[in-house]
């Protein structure tokens, strides 16, 4: 069974109440090494690639307001390249954040293989690093990262004051925090013994610097902040508990929408920059449209341009928009922009 074969029900397991990733959505499947070959750059189009700025660019919306379900497809003008960076030759990227400075991506050394298992039979949490999206560099600790269980991270926050990963060491929920995100250190480690086989802390920018819950939203399950994300407290007063319940939760899912989404009953995650989105269809193969003006009318993607004709088939976990040009990863990464 391959991965575009997989029921979605059972892939969108994996980015809900926690970001887990079961072991049985994977049984029987063939082994798949993740390995991104090929040399070179590869582009779609003619269109010369941008240098990073931070005007974006606009194009003029289609005249046709018709749902995107009663329209043809038509193909998207955005140009896409398939970064080639040997740091990220091995690993799986999981989620990515910015600030003004870099953008930073969290995953591990995981192969999608049976039951998730990966080298050693233990997987170790990855950071890369780029101020570019083209030029990546890789923080592979086993000191810092490493611990007596299995590290794995599927969230990473971005505030004012820096960088948050949120992920686990065996049954222990565990917080690193980075000014920069190159320089980290292990600031939150806990048995949280909520339900559940894994745990882990969602963590967003509110409250006096930063605010952590668990997914569940569970009145009684403690929730933390911190003024510095180095160091955190229990909150125990029950009001102000509350209050930054509700900025957690506008936080986490009052985001930006469009109009509708590209097609109903999909799993997707959305990068804006203004009126123009993109949306990625989670761990889709290159399921990827794009809409001029906030989702009224949308253009889908290429799937067989050539900065997805790689080996193995591009697999989609996160999407950013970072100045000028949109990033998607997960077996690897990709930037698209629009030509002017």
């Amino acid at each position: 069974m391959t991965l575009d074969k997989i029921p979605q029900e059972q892939l969108h397991t994996a980015r809900h109440r926690g970001w887990r990733r079961p072991a049985a959505v994977f049984a029987g499947m063939a082994v798949i090494v993740l390995l991104l070959v090929g040399g070179g750059v590869l582009i779609s189009g003619t269109a010369e690639e941008p240098a990073v700025g931070t005007t974006p660019t606009s194009m003029s919306p289609p005249t046709s307001t018709a749902a995107p379900t009663a329209q043809p497809a038509r193909t998207s003008p955005m140009v896409w390249r398939h970064v080639v960076d040997e740091s990220l030759l091995s690993g799986t990227i999981w989620a990515i954040a910015h600030n003004d400075e870099v953008l930073v991506a969290v995953g591990d050394d995981t192969r999608p293989t049976m039951g998730w298992i990966g080298p050693d039979d233990s997987p170790n949490l990855i950071v890369w690093v780029s101020s570019d999206a083209r030029a990546w560099s890789r923080i592979d600790d086993p000191a810092l990262f490493g611990g007596d269980g299995i590290q794995q991270a599927f969230k990473i926050s971005a505030g004012p004051l820096g960088f948050v990963i949120s992920g686990e060491d065996g049954r222990n929920t565990v917080l690193w925090f980075s000014t920069d995100g190159y320089s980290w250190q292990r600031t939150f480690e806990d048995d949280l013994g909520t339900s559940g086989t894994l745990e882990s802390l969602s963590v967003v920018a509110g409250g006096p610097g930063w605010i952590a819950l668990d997914d569940a939203l569970n009145p009684q399950d403690p929730i933390y902040v911190s003024d510095d994300g180095r160091n955190w407290t229990t909150v125990s007063d029950e009001a102000y508990a509350e209050d930054l319940r509700q900025l957690f939760t506008a936080a986490t899912v009052g985001g930006r929408e469009p109009v509708v989404a590209p097609l109903p009953d999909y799993d997707w995650q959305y990068a804006w920059d203004g009126d123009n989105v993109v949306a990625s269809q989670y761990t889709g193969y290159a399921t990827l449209w794009s809409s001029p003006d906030a989702g009224a009318t949308w253009n889908r993607v290429d799937p067989d341009q050539d900065a997805f004709n790689v080996f193995p088939r591009p697999w989609l976990l996160a999407i950013e928009q970072y100045r000028d040009l949109t990033v998607v990863a997960g077996n690897g990464i990709w930037i698209g922009w629009l030509p002017e």
